[in-house]
């Protein structure tokens, strides 16, 4: 039985009609048989002859017996050198397992094709095919593990038909010269997988359909058993897939030579096509036997055409002819995948027996017998016609014999005989489903579709195979046509009568049945639906026959199928001009006037010859003239001076010709030229406008020029009159020039003098005395001056150096520093003043007392340490930001007697007013400072009452905070304006001793340190706490008053410093307790807030608690009883190092008690602590974790 390949969508089975002999491929076999049995079309058409039919296959190779692959048209050639002692070989599963089917079921290559150390060239070159761009080519290929010896694997193309030439050397390659993959093609270690992997290679670059081969070629240099390379390769499941759509006959570029006496050229060729390989008809002839379809991808909709076979014809029995197939066609709507059962019927031979059998039947089903189509063949011929003899439309068989008597089937049986109790009968036609009658002869009637098909076996007269009867030789009587449904048997009643013609069936849409239309054998023809319709559009460029222009036209086509397949393809075609034109131009030109005018010239038309209709004549003018024009210059208006004229011809091909020659206009007046008088002016500034100075100018015409060059103490240069001149303070020579078009020129000079009368005078300030090394405010007071006068300064002393203009903003060393101040005229005059600038040296402590507050004012231009007038610090400023300052700004420190506290937050006893004088917008970055024992006064109240402690021991802790209160006050609680919570930069001056803390502003005002985040309500929450719950936390918050209105957003932080809202609560409008659960908390810490907006706007924050979620790495810890009295226990929770210590604080940070620990729990005796707030803090190499404690 005939099987189908998917990937040949163009197939055709051959037969050479001799009874039961038929020729069918085995799939392993298929594409050498094709090779011999092909259809051949040749396409005529320009440059190129394309064959299509024997090559337009694929194949699938799994290498199960590479024995057999040159039986499938492989090729083995190993060109290594020096050849070694294998070639390719079978896969050897030691090394490794096939990819797919049997352990040795894939090919191999190794080390041994070449002997000691050599060029490892082996080729396996694939089977003949005829090659589309966008055929692809896959396979899977693997190496020995380790990869110890590089390999390199190699797939190479040939497009030279069936050719194998590899070369002869190992480094040749024959015709196989187009690399279309290199795996490891540098031959480095580690590159060439050690499992299957799969490749994939895709056929470009073709012109059209190409025969040809792709080839495998293993290429190792320095390989060999010997060698540095070359290991054991394998190759599995190869499979060679052609594009379904592929376009044909785009022409290469063409170029046309036309006389010297055309401009364009016709030019004809055949524009591109192309073809659908995936969707073209399948056609099955007769084999034999029962074959099977698989329905191909995309072909969800058919129509199938089958034709039943006419029956035998014996020309010794009689006259009339057989009975002849039907033929039956329709539409089906079919599975991609599925499978369909062919049965093609046979038309008898005179080869065996009489030759007068029944036609077989030709079927169509599904694998389960069920009928898709079905047309009945026809009745042999006898001594005598019959009405039914011809296969049927209609599901029954023809009835058979004298006056029918022999009823063809019904319903898909076989056909009847013995209606007359005769004993001459024929054989019937087989059913789909019965086999026929036999008639007079034992198995006469054709056998069924379900039973095999074939036609009766008698010798005498066989069947045709598809259920045809046989005939009856002796009385010349034809056998019933097998179908659907059988036909009758033929009888000699009354002579010898032809039986009748199988019944059909047709289940298909849009049918066409016709009966009696077969001759020969039966046919099945599968047509994909719809079918493509190819069309060539030209989208650019001039359609075939047209007329063509000079130069490169470039056509684009564009090639469908009609079914969503789109190809383009482009090329060029030009027409060239082979002329040679030459110009020959006028002698050179002069032409004299009295005037300067431009003159018209005339008569300077060049001579031409070798030019045609497409030629090109320009000219260009340079010199005195500029300018261009084509054809003839002659007309043309020329300026004074030599003007350089050149023709250029030049022809559509680029062949050109030039020529040069000169007109020149000569101007003969001679110009004069007379300055006035020299002029002196005395001004009391360093600049004068001079007037009436203008040159009086003879001989002169339009085109002279006239000009004027100032040097000395005035420069500069302009035209016809310096009247108007800015002049500076000195003599300034003055030369006119007047030069006509000709050339000629005549000049004369004289001087402009300008006086300053001013004498300068200059005050300085006081001297100064200061702690701030940038002194500002010490500009010099200057009179008698103008645009001309020149200020200085000197510096000597302490601090040296000069300037200009004002040394304000000048930073001064430490000691006593003399300032000179120098004011000049342009005229020399000079005054001078002096004065004293002391820099005492700063104490290094900061400014500030518990009896009053410390302020200054100052001029803030560049960053600056701002210190009281006994030169402590009080704080340092730079200009920054958007807006920086330049303003002068006041600077107080205030230092109360102790901690500060304003509804219920605490601030350090240090704080800041700093305020700038107008620019309440300006922007700066501010740097404020505190001592320690500052910190520590607030730690001492500010923990007991839950709030995180200031950092000590010179290292920062996070929890500094400055509050920003705008506007003016001396305290928390009654500055106006609004107020920013601060995060500043922190730092501990070790020279110093004390803490400096760093953050930009906008606007300044009062500045309060702590470290809580805000300060709670006056009146609102009193109360907030937050504990963990396992998986969740649980949040509390209890208020002292609401208001209607009210909103209170709880707020989470993993860092205590950033928060997100969590939820928003509106107030109940009277006291009230909160209760949140945080389902979703952070692993480790959870910090936790509450921000209230009041009705009115106004908004505040709560003091911060926090909960701790274990994730069994992070640390956290466990305190019981607490308060306590005596005997407190520890717990620790998550991930512990070794080297644990468990440490009691007091709030200042002070280090009580420190114990190791060993396993996560432990007992701390604090029976002897006083009474108050301590800290208990476990820390080892993987964190750390703290809890406050209350001793009673």
């Amino acid at each position: 039985m005939c099987g189908r390949d998917n990937f040949l969508p163009w197939k055709i089975r051959y037969s050479d009609n001799r009874e039961n002999k038929t020729y069918c491929m085995k799939k392993d076999q298929r594409i050498k048989t094709k090779l011999r049995y092909s259809l051949t079309v040749l396409l005529c058409m320009p440059f190129l002859l394309l064959s299509i039919g024997a090559n337009a296959q694929g194949f699938t190779e799994d290498f199960d017996d590479i024995n057999t692959l040159a039986a499938n048209d492989w090729v083995m050639i190993n060109h290594s050198s020096p050849t070694g002692t294998l070639n390719w070989f079978q896969g050897n599963p030691t090394v490794f397992s096939a990819y797919n089917g049997a352990d040795t079921a894939y090919m191999a290559v190794n080390f041994n094709s070449a002997a000691g150390t050599g060029t490892i060239s082996n080729w396996q070159i694939m089977p003949n095919v005829t090659l589309n761009n966008g055929d692809v080519l896959t396979f899977y290929t693997c190496k020995a593990s380790p990869d110890t010896y590089p390999d390199r694997l190699e797939v190479r193309m040939s497009t030279n038909g069936a050719s194998t030439n590899v070369g002869t050397l190992a480094t040749d390659v024959g015709d196989f010269t187009t690399l279309m993959l290199s795996i490891n093609p540098t031959l480095t270690t580690g590159v060439y997988p050690v499992t299957w992997t799969q490749y994939t290679v895709t056929v470009s670059g073709l012109s059209g359909p190409t025969s040809g081969r792709l080839a495998f070629r293993y290429f190792v240099t320095n390989g060999g058993p010997a060698g540095s390379n070359s290991d054991y390769i394998g190759i599995d499941n190869a499979v060679y897939t052609p594009a379904c759509f592929v376009m044909y006959g785009c022409h290469n570029d063409t170029t046309v030579n036309v006389s010297a006496n055309s401009c364009d050229a016709v030019v004809s060729f055949t524009p591109p096509t192309g073809m659908n390989n995936c969707m073209r008809p399948d056609t099955f002839f007769f084999t034999g036997q029962i074959d099977t379809f698989t329905v191909p991808a995309s072909w969800d909709s058919v129509r199938i055409e089958v034709r039943g076979a006419e029956g035998g014809y014996a020309p010794a029995v009689g006259a009339y002819s057989p009975g002849k197939g039907a033929i039956m066609a329709g539409d089906f709507v079919l599975t991609p995948g599925s499978q369909l059962k062919v049965l093609v019927g046979e038309q008898p031979s005179l080869t065996y027996g009489n030759g007068n059998g029944g036609g077989g039947g030709s079927f169509v089903t599904d694998l389960s017998n069920n009928p898709l189509i079905i047309a009945g063949g026809g009745a042999g011929n006898a001594a005598n016609d019959n009405p039914g003899k011809d296969g049927q439309v209609g599901t029954s068989g023809g009835n058979g014999g004298y006056n029918g008597g022999n009823a063809g089937g019904i319903t898909g049986n076989g056909g009847s005989s013995l209606a007359f109790n005769l004993v001459d009968y024929s054989g019937a036609g087989g059913g789909l489903l019965t086999d026929g009658a036999n008639g007079s002869a034992a198995n006469g009637g054709g056998k069924a579709f379900i039973n095999g098909g074939a036609g009766s076996p008698v010798a005498s007269s066989p069947g045709g195979f598809g259920g045809g009867g046989h005939g009856l030789n002796f009385y010349d009587i034809g056998g019933g046509g097998g179908g659907y449904s059988g036909g009758g048997s033929g009888d000699t009643y009354f002579g010898s009568i032809m039986g009748g013609g199988g019944g059909s069936y047709n289940s298909g849409a849009n049918q066409s049945n016709t009966g009696g239309a077969n001759n020969g054998h039966g046919m099945m023809i599968i047509t994909p639906l719809p079918q493509p319709v190819i069309s060539s559009t030209l989208t650019a460029g001039l359609a075939p026959g047209s007329t063509f222009p000079l130069g490169t036209t470039t056509e684009t086509y564009m090639v469908t199928d009609g079914i969503g397949d789109t190809a383009y393809c482009s090329f060029d075609i030009t027409v060239v001009d082979t002329a040679v034109p030459l110009v020959t131009c006028p002698g050179n030109v002069t032409f004299n006037t009295a005037s300067c005018d431009p003159q018209v010239v005339n008569g300077l038309a060049p001579a031409l010859s070798g030019t045609n209709g497409c030629s090109n004549v320009s000219y260009t003018l340079s010199g005195a003239t500029t300018g261009s024009g084509v054809n003839d210059a002659s007309g043309t208006t020329f300026n004074l001076g030599v003007t350089d004229v050149k023709y250029v011809v030049t022809n559509s091909n680029g062949n050109a010709d030039s020529c040069s020659f000169t007109v020149t206009v000569a101007d003969t007046s001679v110009p004069q030229v007379t300055c006035p008088s020299s002029v002196t002016m005395n001004v009391a500034t360093c600049t004068q406008v001079v007037n009436n100075i203008a040159p009086f100018v003879a001989g002169s015409n339009t085109c002279s020029i006239v000009s004027y060059s100032l040097s000395g103490v005035t420069t500069g240069s302009g035209f016809n009159d310096a009247s108007g001149l800015t002049f500076n303070e000195g003599v300034t020579t003055i030369q006119y020039i007047v030069l006509n078009g000709n050339g000629n020129a005549d000049t004369c000079s004289f001087t402009v003098t300008i006086n300053d009368t001013l004498v300068p005078s200059i005050s300085c300030p006081g001297d100064v005395t200061t702690c701030t090394n940038v002194v500002t405010q010490i500009a010099p007071v200057v009179t008698g001056i103008n645009a001309c006068s020149n200020v200085t300064y000197t510096m000597t002393g302490a601090t040296t150096g000069s300037g200009v203009d004002d040394a304000s903003g000048t930073t001064f060393n430490v000691g006593l520093t003399y300032v000179t101040y120098i004011v000049t005229n342009a005229n020399g005059y000079a005054d001078t003043c002096s004065f004293f600038v002391t820099i005492n040296s700063p104490t290094g402590i900061l400014a500030g007392n518990t009896t009053s507050p410390e302020s200054i004012g100052y001029y803030v231009i560049v960053p600056a340490n701002v210190r009281y007038s006994d030169c402590d610090l009080i704080a340092s400023i730079t200009p920054s930001g958007a807006n920086p300052t330049e303003d002068s700004v006041d600077f107080k420190v205030t230092i109360d007697n102790s901690p500060p506290s304003y509804n219920g937050q605490p601030y350090i006893k240090r704080h800041y007013d700093i305020e700038p004088h107008d620019d309440v917008a300006s922007t700066a970055t501010i740097t404020l400072y505190a001592y320690q024992y500052e910190f520590d006064a607030y730690n001492v109240i500010a923990v007991p009452m839950g709030f995180p402690p200031l950092p000590s021991g010179g290292i920062d802790n996070g929890n500094i905070r400055i509050t920003q209160f705008h506007g003016v006050g001396t305290a928390p609680g009654n500055y106006p304006g609004p107020e920013v919570l601060i995060t500043p930069t922190v730092s501990w001056n070790n020279t110093y001793n004390y803490w400096e803390m760093s953050f930009p502003v906008t606007g300044f005002s009062g500045f309060y340190i702590h470290t809580a985040y805000g300060h709670p309500l006056a009146a609102g929450i009193i109360d907030i706490s937050a504990q963990n719950q396992g998986a969740s936390n649980r949040v509390d918050w209890k208020t002292a008053t609401e208001e209607a209105g009210d909103i209170m957003t709880l707020q989470r932080s993993t860092d205590g410093a950033n928060f997100t809202a969590l939820t928003d609560v509106a107030g109940n409008g009277k006291v009230s307790d909160y209760r949140y659960r945080d389902e979703s908390p952070a692993k480790g810490m959870n910090y936790y807030r509450v921000k209230v907006r009041h009705a009115s706007g106004a908004e505040s924050y709560t003091k911060i608690v926090s909960a701790m979620v274990s994730d069994g790495h992070t640390l956290s810890m466990n305190v019981n009883p607490n308060p306590v009295m005596n005997i407190l226990s520890v717990n620790i929770h998550g991930e512990q190092s070794a080297d644990g210590m468990i440490q009691v604080t007091d709030p200042t940070g002070k280090v009580l008690l420190q114990l190791a620990v060993n396993g996560n729990s432990i007992h701390v005796d604090m029976s002897a602590f006083a009474a108050g707030i301590y800290f208990v803090r476990y820390t080892d190499a993987n964190g750390s974790a703290v809890s406050k404690v209350t001793k009673q």
